[in-house]
């Protein structure tokens, strides 16, 4: 870690075969700048502006595959070079199944289950501020330039590792560190949810290290998107990217190791589990995986003619909510939406003032975080009295979450299959016995029971007997 020091610093060399309908090198060095953070090429970086208004989130304008940055980034150029507000994944993302492999997709998920490449540890650091903007904050009032003086200055004395990047955010400063593997290929380490925690520590490491100039305490997750180079803060001022050389005319670039014992952190030990975004969260028993089987749910009880006008629009809301939480594309979700209407007693819309599905679907796209999750929170149980679903209605359309109160406590009651299986088992075993005369060996047990349908081996007859046994002695 002593001997890297930065070597410079250098602007990214212009290619003049860039497309010439923008600002050929301001995109040439965007694309280079682009390439340099984005290194797994089957991974994504996906490009977000502001909504109209800044509470609405942010939209989707694009995601570009690592490997195809340099052919498709006139794509989102005309709406990134120059624009206000542009903001860009600093990690590298999976697209989903329908899209992985394609060079450019209209819509990616941007949550911490789908991404695949951890490209930088990074730090925000919110200065560039007056005294009547935060008087309570002096470390903030600090200029950029200063910021980023400062910031070098620890470095040299070996407090924190040399950047790879410095960034004017138009404000404050971003300062990144480039990652790569274990192996020390110069690839970016994958982004199995224990690196995501390690990913997570080491960034407020980093925070805690520049305490002195106001590190924005929020901005250290994987999933942070940050503002795209040569765009524009808000205010009007550009965003510029330096990169920091060493000797060799390469950035500086660390395994997560290096970076914990540079900070002197202890590692915990644990189970690596690894995303699975393939799964979409079908496989999880929280949020992602519960508004599947709403959705699915929902869809069941379209086709059998329940959702009835005076509850069409609230159950259609419903329906889009659990999809975009499921992490469904906005083109999906309206298709989807449509189907779902055409089922509707009456089909939806019907009437002139019925609310278009087109801002259904903008209204649940637009919803900040907090909304919701308010909106995730509607009990089943009403759901079931609004749409008259019975408790025999519910278990003969195999509904797995919209029922009533007394089938779910059925269901909990109920015996596994699982269980099912061994009681039947051991009682055929118990009959069995019984008729034959000597016992016969273990292997021919399981052989007569696997004849019987009764799927087992040697060993399971072993301790069924066992079982057997002591229940006749206790009795």
């Amino acid at each position: 870690m002593g001997e890297r020091r930065g070597g410079g610093m250098r602007a990214p060399q212009i290619d003049a075969d860039t497309p010439k309908h923008y600002d050929a090198p301001l995109a040439r060095e965007t694309i280079d700048l682009l390439k340099l953070i984005h290194r797994r090429n089957d991974a994504y970086v996906g490009f977000y502006e502001l909504g109209e208004q800044r509470s609405g989130g942010f939209k989707m304008m694009g995601a570009i595959k690592a490997d195809c940055i340099e052919s498709h980034f006139s794509q989102v150029a005309e709406r990134v070079l120059g624009k206000k507000d542009v903001y860009s994944t600093v990690n590298g993302y999976w697209p989903g199944a329908k899209g992985n492999g394609l060079p450019f997709l209209k819509w990616m998920g941007k949550n911490c289950g789908f991404l695949r490449a951890l490209n930088a540890c990074y730090v925000d650091l919110d200065v560039g501020r007056t005294m009547e903007d935060k008087p309570d904050f002096p470390d903030s009032w600090k200029t950029w330039r200063e910021a980023m003086a400062e910031v070098g200055q620890l470095a040299d004395e070996g407090e924190i590792p040399q950047p790879s990047i410095f960034a004017r955010s138009g404000r404050g400063v971003y300062v990144f560190w480039l990652l790569e593997n274990e192996k020390g290929t110069g690839d970016p380490p994958p982004a199995f949810s224990r690196d995501q925690r390690r990913y997570k520590q080491i960034n407020k490491a980093f925070q805690k290290a520049l305490l002195s100039l106001a590190p924005d305490p929020a901005a250290k997750d994987a999933a942070r998107i940050l503002r795209v180079p040569n765009s524009e803060h808000r205010n009007g001022q550009p965003v510029r990217f330096v990169v920091q050389y060493l000797g060799d005319g390469k950035p500086p670039t660390y395994t997560m190791t290096e970076l914990e014992e540079h900070f002197g952190m202890q590692r915990k030990q644990g189970k690596a589990r690894r995303n699975q975004p393939d799964n979409g969260g079908r496989g999880k028993a929280g949020h992602i995986g519960l508004n599947r089987k709403r959705a699915t749910d929902l869809e069941i009880i379209a086709k059998h003619g329940l959702i009835k006008k005076g509850f069409r629009h609230l159950m259609l809301r419903n329906y889009a909510t659990c999809l975009f939480v499921a992490n469904e594309a906005p083109k999906e979700v309206t298709n989807s939406l449509k189907r779902m209407a055409r089922k509707c007693i009456p089909p939806y819309p019907s009437e002139p003032n019925d609310t278009p599905l087109s801002e259904i679907v903008n209204a649940v796209l637009n919803q900040n975080g907090e909304e919701r999750y308010e909106a995730g929170k509607w009990k089943h149980g009403t759901v079931c009295l609004q749409l008259a679903i019975s408790h025999t209605k519910a278990r003969d359309m195999g509904l797995q979450t919209i029922i009533p109160e007394s089938l779910r406590k059925e269901r909990e009651n109920a015996p596994t299959e699982a269980q099912e299986r061994r009681e039947c088992r051991r009682k055929w075993l118990a009959e069995t016995i019984s008729s034959l005369s000597p016992k016969p060996p273990l292997r021919v047990l399981a052989e007569m029971a696997n004849q019987a349908g009764l799927t087992c081996t040697y060993q399971t007859i072993r301790r069924d007997l066992k079982l057997l046994s002591a229940d006749s002695v206790q009795s």
